[in-house]
């Protein structure tokens, strides 16, 4: 399925990805629905987690914050990553 592994950051993109996912589907658009740029939205916050896909378990903690937990599998080790000054 192409569309399973597609960026999508505007609606155009996601019409696109849906239109050309399958030769039976067409995407719809709802009118007033109001997309965001969450890329744009959350980068003046957050910075990147690298290679974020590989990464299937998140966990945050009251005690640590600022701190992302991830794991790439269930029995594979957590890997933290800190904000640093300004973002995390």
């Amino acid at each position: 399925m192409r569309f399973r592994r597609s960026d999508c950051d505007t609606i155009q993109q996601l019409e696109d990805i849906v239109n050309k996912s399958s030769t039976a589907n067409e995407a719809v658009r709802y009118p007033t629905w109001r997309w965001r740029d969450w890329n744009t939205f959350l980068s003046t916050s957050f910075k990147a987690i690298p290679g974020i896909r590989k990464y299937q378990y998140f966990r945050f903690d009251s005690s640590r914050p600022g701190t992302v937990f991830a794991k790439k599998a269930t029995d594979l080790p957590e890997e933290a990553f800190l904000r640093d000054s300004l973002r995390i």
